[in-house]
């Protein structure tokens, strides 16, 4: 009854090793590693646990008749059909589990103990030496497999399948045999009797197990697309090594790995130590938000460094321009390395508006885009320049533009209204007998003359009007959307108002000014030197009339004011 028992149990275990071996088209070998370390790991419990199968005067041990030569048999197939890398994954599984449940077992005992919980009798107490042998034995024994089946296979090719098949798995179990008992047993005094009922034993299960694997090589071979090569007979030493040498090339790469990833780190210290006590406003701007700022850009915005947490950069940058800068930090994101720089309104944290001139470079930060942005601060600057902006096109004495200042600003001005169709007039004044002026109250009044003479100008315009000296006593004004009469009456009204205004004021004394007048329709090609000529010529005529009048380019003559009419 025994006998049956072990027999349909090691055929059972046999054809489930087989059988997961055949899925691999199917499913891969994944499932047929897993079988093997499992039946690895039960082999170890029920050997270390003396499980046996008493028949006549032989002793079969249920580890070794079942469950070791399902794992011979697994090994065999997957090297006849699958190769030496295959077969070095099944050996590296059946060698690893076989070190590693011994461990486990020890591990499991000790905490036991450490707990003082009932002793775990299902789990044996494994034994150093026994299974040192066993999973170097086991490494010998299935290394041998695939050497012997390549010698018999390629050498012996007259041999049948089921011989082949038979003197290899053998061959197997008796070099097991020797191998095994001699590391494990030499020296006790039943080494002898071991060794020999274990050679027999071996032989009954070989003599088993044979044709069941003849059937499956048979099998598997008639199926379209499978062989069985032929192949070195130190294929599988040949693929082992192999794996000393990936193992060394993966320690090497292992090693420049983090040997990059600590040169990456000490960079990226020196990076953020840069950017923190640089001298200058930097941040790294992630997502829209300050991943990284130092001292000086906290300065800068107004910020607290609480504040900077949850802040965006668009905050920093005033509502107008924030479209442009958004483009631009879409730019450098696009493109690591890409530098681009603007200028533009910031706001600080107190509401308080700067110029902001910016350097903007695209960055990798941690595997994603990101931006780093150096600010200055040029409010003060931008203020200078204005300053000597203003300087060469203001008249330093009237308070008014200069004549370069006044051509700038009258044809910008005159280009935008013939743009939307619209016309001006200029006007052309000069103060009457100013050399008298000066030669009678001297060049300080003169010169308050010409103060006053601008200011009453000034106070008859409209804002969007400009006005300028253009020579030493000569001002012109440039009306815009002025037709000649109402030019005449602007003029007009700058003629009555000057003698009162210098009489008054601080040059107190009474002079008069001659005024032309030159005005451009819509639709009409001049220039605006064509239109301030045609004024000009007309101050002159109203100089010839009399002065102290009004000249309209292109009107006849007026009456002359000392002539009572």
């Amino acid at each position: 009854m025994n006998a049956w028992i072990l027999a349909a149990e090691a055929f059972a275990v046999y054809g489930l090793v087989l059988w997961s071996h055949s899925l691999r088209h199917r499913y891969g070998l994944a499932f047929f590693y897993a079988l093997l370390g499992s039946l690895t790991a039960i082999m170890s419990w029920v050997t270390d646990a003396g499980v046996a199968v008493q028949l006549g005067d032989t002793t079969y041990l249920v580890g070794s008749t079942v469950f070791y030569t399902s794992l011979l048999l697994g090994v065999f197939v997957v090297y006849v059909f699958d190769g030496p890398r295959a077969t070095r994954v099944a050996i590296l599984t059946v060698v690893g589990v076989s070190a590693l449940v011994p461990l486990i077992s020890v591990v499991l005992h000790l905490q036991t103990k450490i707990s003082s919980t009932v002793p775990l009798a299902l789990v044996p107490i494994p034994s150093l030496r026994v299974n040192m042998a066993s999973v170097l034995t086991t490494l010998g024994d299935l290394l041998f497999l695939a050497i012997s089946w390549e010698f018999l296979h390629d050498k012996k090719r007259a041999l049948p399948l089921a011989a082949k098949a038979f003197l290899t798995l053998l061959g197997v179990m008796w070099l097991d045999v020797a191998l095994f008992n001699t590391a494990a047993f030499l020296g006790s005094g039943n080494y002898l009797s071991i060794m020999t009922g274990t050679l027999t034993s071996r032989l009954v299960i070989c003599a088993f197990a044979a044709p069941i694997l003849w059937a499956y090589l048979s099998w598997q071979n008639a199926i379209t697309g499978v062989e069985m090569p032929h192949r070195p007979v130190f294929a599988i030493l040949q693929e082992l090594s192999e794996v000393r040498v990936e193992l060394q090339t993966a320690r090497e790469e292992i090693k420049r790995r983090m040997q990059v990833e600590a040169a990456l780190l000490k960079s990226e210290r020196r990076y953020r130590q840069l950017i923190l006590n640089a001298s200058e406003p930097i941040a790294v701007v992630h997502s829209g938000l300050y991943a990284l700022h130092n001292a000086r850009l906290l300065e800068l915005t107004g910020l607290s460094e609480t504040d900077a947490r949850t802040a965006t950069f668009e905050d920093f940058v005033h509502p107008a321009q924030r479209a442009q800068v958004r483009q631009v930090l879409d730019q450098a994101l696009a493109r690591h390395g890409l530098s681009k720089s603007l200028e533009f309104k910031a706001v600080r944290g107190s509401g308080d508006l700067i110029d902001v001139q910016a350097n903007i470079v695209g960055i990798d930060w941690d595997g994603d885009g990101a931006v780093l942005v150096f600010l200055h601060d040029v409010t003060e600057q931008r203020r200078a320049e204005d300053r000597l902006r203003a300087d060469a096109t203001m008249d330093q004495l009237t308070g008014v533009l200069n004549r370069r200042g006044f051509i700038e600003s009258a044809e910008a001005k005159a280009e935008r209204l013939q743009r939307e169709r619209r016309g001006y007039t200029v006007l052309y004044l000069d103060v009457d007998r100013f050399k008298e002026v000066n030669d009678a109250h001297g060049h300080l009044t003169g010169d308050k003359v010409l103060r006053e003479v601008a200011r009453a100008a000034r106070d008859q315009i409209r804002e969007g009007d400009v006005l300028g000296r253009v020579g030493g006593d000569e001002f012109a004004v440039l009306l815009a959307g002025s037709c000649s009469r109402e030019a005449r009456s602007v003029g007009q009204r700058i003629v009555e108002r000057i003698p009162g205004a210098c009489r008054e004021g601080e040059a107190a004394c009474s002079v008069t000014v001659s005024l032309g007048v030159a005005s451009l329709e819509p639709g009409m090609e001049e220039s605006l030197h064509q239109v301030l000529d045609r004024a000009d010529k007309a101050m002159l005529a109203a100089k010839r009339d009399g002065r102290d009048r009004v000249r309209v380019h292109g009107d006849a003559p007026a009456p002359d004011k000392d002539s009572g009419s």
